[in-house]
């Protein structure tokens, strides 16, 4: 299982140290921000018909439901660090600073120097030792990697804003609607799923046509809206079912279903048991 479907976590790392670049990726996203840095080697990093050299110390942000794919230079050696970060996380973190959150929605290539690169690494290192050190945590842990978090976005923006001007290339702008648009949707969506939420509620509520919203759905994940927001809702009763002693009923309702008896039909359909053989499982 890789870092990207633990959904109950709200923020992970991963590193990787390859004595040989694996084969390049497939087109593909993910349902949260992820944040790339390259300890060293090289590689092509692709955002639909868009391709970046990526070297030695550059950073990569992508948000949520973004295709991207890697295409190796090489085969040399390489290291990367990753950041994953969950949709509810980010928009926590950054309710309070429209201009930090409206920046982060679009993919970035953050080039560096040697400074920002010392930069981006104590704030790094800080989070590693704050995130694996306390997994079992005190209380003040999620509020210190909150903090660090924060710091380290606006650090990032900084870098992007000071070096913009040395790069040749074309950065990410405003230009890419659709991936705005798209993460618009997503965000009021894992907001508000546990509300009466429909097509046509979503359409009133974000000044869109329903019929765009469903054909956005369509062609950018295969999916329905619906099978969207049923996915999530499980999603969450999963968690709830997992880490609470809270009844299947209110569960029901705080994920958003009408009635525990439409809950559980939904869960068994599409997980394969009953809301109670699900948490009993888990205990086994």
């Amino acid at each position: 299982m890789s870092i990207f479907d633990k959904l109950e976590k709200n923020f992970d790392v991963q590193i990787t140290n390859y004595a040989k670049w694996p084969i390049h990726s497939e087109p593909h996203f993910h349902n949260g921000y992820e944040l790339y840095f390259l300890f060293w080697g090289s590689t092509k990093y692709i955002f639909e018909d868009k391709t970046y050299e990526i070297n030695e110390g550059d950073i990569v942000w992508i948000p949520p439901y973004i295709d991207h794919k890697t295409r190796p230079n090489n085969l040399e050696r390489h290291k990367r660090l990753l950041f994953y970060i969950m949709p509810q996380f980010f928009e926590d973190c950054l309710k309070d600073d429209k201009e930090l959150y409206d920046f982060f929605h679009y993919y970035r290539i953050i080039r560096t120097t040697p400074r920002d690169v010392k930069l981006f690494r104590r704030f790094s290192n800080l989070l590693l030792e704050e995130h694996f050190e306390n997994e079992n945590n005190d209380s003040m842990s999620d509020t210190i990697i909150r903090g660090l978090f924060i710091s380290l976005l606006a650090h990032l923006k900084r870098i992007y804003e000071q070096n913009l001007e040395q790069s040749n290339e074309l950065q990410p702008k405003g230009e890419y609607s659709t991936s705005y648009t798209l993460n618009m949707l997503i965000s009021y969506i894992n907001t508000n799923f546990s509300s009466e939420l429909t097509l046509a509620s979503l359409a009133e509520q974000v000044n869109m046509n329903p019929v765009y919203i469903s054909s956005l759905f369509k062609k950018n994940f295969g999916f329905t809206f619906k099978d969207y927001l049923l996915k999530l809702r499980i999603d969450k009763a999963t968690q709830l079912l997992k880490n609470t002693s809270a009844t299947v009923e209110s569960i029901a309702f705080e994920c958003g279903f009408s009635s525990s008896n439409h809950f559980c039909k939904t869960f068994k359909r599409l997980v394969g048991m009953s809301p109670l053989m699900f948490r009993n499982l888990d205990k086994e």
